[in-house]
């Protein structure tokens, strides 16, 4: 979960540079390119959530208990992450 801003600038530079490379600015894209562009940066974005719930998940079925932790805030992080990139892509 610490890495977790990382993966946001990287996404962030990813997406940006996929869509500048299919010669749009960042702003003025049609959907189409931009869901081409977001695939991989939402993929990237949500690496480190997903490892925390796995591993989270993993730590809890081998007996610890504080293996919750990681795995609910993860999943929050994830979820949330989801839902705003959703909502900007409908709203526009």
């Amino acid at each position: 979960m610490a890495v977790t801003p990382l993966g946001y600038l990287a996404a962030t530079l990813l997406g940006d540079g996929l869509l500048a490379m299919q010669g749009y600015p960042s702003g003025a894209a049609p959907a189409p390119a931009v869901a081409v562009a977001a695939t991989p940066a939402l993929a990237l974005f949500l690496a480190p959530p997903v490892a925390a719930v796995v591993l989270g998940l993993r730590a809890r079925t081998l007996g610890r208990a504080s293996g919750v932790v990681p795995a609910l805030l993860g999943g929050s992080v994830a979820l949330a992450s989801i839902a705003v990139n959703l909502v900007a892509l409908v709203r526009g």
